[in-house]
């Protein structure tokens, strides 16, 4: 998915080597969560955001590894570009390798410590998402998975939702 390994000039810039800054600035976005900073030296905070009515994009680079705790208000998929993060959902442990996604259903809370790197996230309104699998699915419920998916599509579909989350990339910026 290489369509996400950088964000686009007219995403809203935040930068800090101050990791309660990072925090505070971050919080419009993710809601209140904790961070703790691995290691000495320049943190090196940098994200970019597009958001739009029932969608937000979000791309994450730091200097330092870190752990952050918390939870998500809307369905969120998160992916680390160039180093896995590991996940704990209560008692629940999580290795994930660079590239594959992670499902976070809407409400969930979730500890990940993740390596210096850069990551993607997306997060999407979780009542729109549910209508919208409603919809195409007669069979689906509007209750939400107990627990995270890790996500692993084969090449072509992989291939797609990159080209999706481009084309869902250059929409949001129609909408500043």
């Amino acid at each position: 998915m290489s369509d996400l390994h950088q964000p686009p000039h007219h995403a809203h810039r935040i930068r800090s080597d101050d990791p309660d800054e990072a925090t505070s600035l971050v919080v419009s976005y993710d809601g209140h969560h904790s961070r703790v900073v691995h290691g000495t030296g320049r943190y090196g905070f940098e994200a970019a955001v597009l958001a739009g009515r029932q969608v937000r994009v979000g791309w994450a680079r730091t200097a330092l590894g870190h752990t952050v705790g918390g939870s998500v208000r809307d369905a969120c998929v998160q992916m680390s570009i160039d180093t896995g993060n590991r996940y704990a959902f209560g008692r629940r442990q999580m290795e994930v390798t660079p590239g594959r996604l992670t499902f976070i259903s809407p409400g969930s809370g979730f500890t990940r410590r993740s390596k210096a790197g850069f990551m993607f996230a997306m997060d999407v309104d979780g009542a729109a998402l549910a209508a919208e699998v409603r919809a195409r699915r007669w069979d689906a419920t509007s209750e939400w998975a107990r627990y995270p998916e890790v996500l692993d599509p084969p090449g072509q579909q992989k291939r797609a939702l990159g080209s999706a989350i481009a084309d869902l990339v250059s929409a949001l910026d129609g909408q500043r």
